[in-house]
């Protein structure tokens, strides 16, 4: 008998836990089975003459919020071709209501929760003929009937599951994030979050989870993101895994971790800071900092020691850490989110990320939709489009404003001038980004697509308008670009650099190579040429705090870019002379 489990990821560098978690826990004897990935971009057509040609007695899809509706697109053309094939659907976005999805589908049973042992059971009674009523925490079809088992516990020893990659060719994931899972669980109860469904943390032994990371550093992979709700929820296991992975750390391959910032105790915090350039990302929750919105939420935490560790965690600037805030919670109306925007970016975070809610089946704030009056889309990803505190409109300007954080201040091209802008003019960020929105909606440049040269522009045409001293904003923007991206700089930012006989001779000079490149002392200056911009600013452009007038002189270096951060490496050549002297 063959079996295929497919999932359609949201981007093809992500690949999907669930259905190498079933093809290596779940698999019974006399089955073959084969993985087969797709993302929500492909064709529908081809997915499904794909699907067709593998010719499976069983067809197994994991479903999620972003993929669902394809997904159950794809059942129901497959289910015209292969009449007698059995579809099963498991994953959160069909666990919770199972007899609707296979009243409205053509899929013949739902797994809820926790797939491994059910589907091993599933599979089982289907090898043998045998009926699936007392297979605990699935719905099925039967006679034209629907049929709900009672929920199955769930699995209290993880160790008992075997690695997710055992049976993996590593080779092909080179450049894909994979996902790891070292718990199960959530000590919180968050209303908005499935995990708070699931408070019971169950852990992977700690060498289980040395022995499965392991096997990615020697593979060399990328990106390992951990699916833990709360990573530190457990702070001694979570220390010996950190230690663990900087003690062992390849070089190449980076971590990302889901953390509570205020559970990190100072031990955590400095053993973190040792951690080498790359090796982690994390990811905080704080979605909002008012205080109300917190309590209406069931999630407890301190704002202060939540920024308190964060401040500490950024002075060893070895890893990139992302902040989350989410709108359209309840009790929060569109100042007091203007509050937690201000207070969040000024934590100065690698990306502030500006989600909106989702309301989720099974979560406990799907229950309380009525409560607060939530509106919300009908169809996935059921994300707010308002509620008792929000309006639509004001939704709609703080998409805006999360289109125009994304492409300024989370892509990491910018950062001295918005640092200009905000910080040093002691500007709310939240009204920086109002106006920003406000010059775009004017333009209508919302309307149309910009490369990356264009959103230059636009922010330099924006200074105009702001009657800032635009001299400088322009040496701000050409820092920026040099910094983040090639080295030839675009019509409407001037080059001010030497004449190309001059810095040749510096490039020449072995003094000055042993001084500021002296990792390419060998390498002739006709190469180091094509590789090297040097540029003389106007301002002491190192100093935002206090712009004066005077010559800065920097090289710009294409080096080897830190992993996490596409920074180029700069260096300052003479901070008070021209490249000539």
């Amino acid at each position: 008998m063959k079996i295929i489990l497919s999932t359609l990821n949201s981007k093809y560098i992500h690949t999907s836990l669930s259905i190498r978690a079933l093809h290596s826990n779940s698999i019974p004897k006399g089955f073959q089975s084969l993985l087969k990935e797709y993302t929500i971009n492909d064709q529908l057509d081809h997915i499904l003459s794909d699907l067709y040609r593998c010719k499976g007695d069983i067809y197994g899809f994991s479903c999620y919020i972003w993929n669902l509706e394809e997904t159950l697109k794809i059942v129901g053309n497959l289910k015209k071709i292969l009449p007698t094939a059995l579809i099963v659907l498991g994953g959160p976005e069909v666990s919770f209501d199972g007899k609707e999805v296979l009243d409205h589908s053509c899929a013949d049973i739902v797994v809820k929760g926790e797939g491994e042992i059910t589907f091993r059971e599933l599979l089982s009674k289907y090898q043998s003929g045998e009926d699936y009523y007392n297979t605990d925490g699935i719905v099925y079809k039967k006679d034209q009937t629907i049929y709900e088992t009672r929920d199955r516990p769930a699995l209290q020893d993880m160790d008992q599951l075997h690695f997710a990659y055992e049976k993996e060719d590593m080779g092909k994931y080179k450049n894909q994030i994979l996902y790891y899972e070292g718990s199960r669980g959530c000590p919180f109860s968050c209303s908005y979050c499935l995990s708070s469904v699931d408070k019971a943390v169950r852990l992977h032994s700690i060498d289980r989870v040395k022995r499965d990371l392991l096997h990615f550093l020697d593979h060399n992979v990328k990106q390992v993101k951990f699916v833990d709700r709360t990573f530190n929820c457990n702070v001694s296991w979570a220390k010996d895994i950190i230690s663990f992975l900087i003690q062992n750390n390849n070089g190449h391959t980076n971590f990302h971790f889901e953390m509570a910032a205020d559970l990190l105790d100072d031990e955590i915090i400095k053993l973190l800071n040792t951690a080498p350039v790359g090796l982690f990302q994390l990811e905080v929750g704080i979605q909002s900092v008012n205080e109300s919105t917190l309590a209406s939420i069931q999630r407890a935490t301190s704002i202060e020691k939540i920024e308190k560790n964060i401040r500490k965690l950024q002075s060893s600037q070895n890893m990139h850490i992302h902040l989350d805030l989410i709108a359209g919670l309840p009790e929060e109306d569109f100042d007091t989110f203007a509050h937690s925007f201000n207070k969040v970016y000024t934590m100065k975070p690698d990306m502030l990320q500006l989600g909106f809610l989702k309301v989720l089946k099974g979560s406990p704030i799907y229950l309380q939709r009525d409560k607060y009056h939530l509106k919300y889309t009908a169809n996935p990803p059921y994300e707010i489009l308002s509620n008792d505190f929000i309006s639509y409109d004001e939704i709609i300007g703080l998409k805006k404003i999360e289109s125009l954080l994304d492409r300024y201040n989370n892509s990491g091209n910018f950062q001295n001038t918005l640092d200009y802008f905000i910080l040093q003019k002691e500007k709310a960020p939240f009204s920086f980004f109002q106006e920003f929105v406000s010059y775009w909606e004017e333009k209508k440049l919302f309307d149309v697509s910009h490369n990356k040269d264009r959103l230059y522009e636009i922010l330099l045409d924006f200074a105009y308008t702001l009657e800032e001293n635009v001299d400088f904003i322009k040496e701000l923007l050409k820092l920026d670009y040099l910094m983040y991206n090639k080295l030839t700089l675009p019509a409407f930012i001037a080059s001010t650099s030497p004449r190309k006989e001059e810095v040749f001779e510096l490039l020449k000079n072995p003094n000055f190579k042993a001084k500021y490149l002296p990792y390419q002392i060998e390498t002739p200056a006709k190469k180091l040429y094509k590789e090297v911009q040097i540029e003389i600013f106007k301002y002491n452009i190192t100093n935002l705090a206090a712009p004066m007038k005077r010559d800065t002189v920097l090289m710009f270096h294409k080096a080897t870019k830190p992993m996490l951060r596409q920074v180029n490496e700069y260096k300052v050549i003479s901070k008070y002379a021209t490249a000539s002297q």
